[in-house]
């Protein structure tokens, strides 16, 4: 069964939304790194690096959650529940 144009355009808008999440958080971590190379013990900036990481986690895990959804919508026996 293929996927509903509402639920396609959901997809497409979270895929989005992680991309740019991903951006943002990439540009933390180059922001903050070159300060944390210099300053090791830092806590604040490694509260920053764990904190960038953690998001860029997120958005793997989220991708991996949204193929899966995906995935079971294509089943070809699946109904339109």
């Amino acid at each position: 069964m293929p996927i509903p144009s509402e639920i396609q355009a959901l997809i497409e808008r979270l895929n989005q939304e992680l991309a740019d999440t991903e951006t943002d958080a990439t540009q933390g971590l180059n922001l903050v790194r070159p300060i944390l190379s210099q300053f090791l013990d830092n806590a604040r900036m490694i509260q920053f690096f764990a904190f960038f990481n953690n998001i860029l986690s997120f958005v793997e895990i989220s991708r991996r959650r949204i193929q899966v959804a995906r995935g079971r919508l294509e089943v070809p026996d699946a109904t339109g529940e």
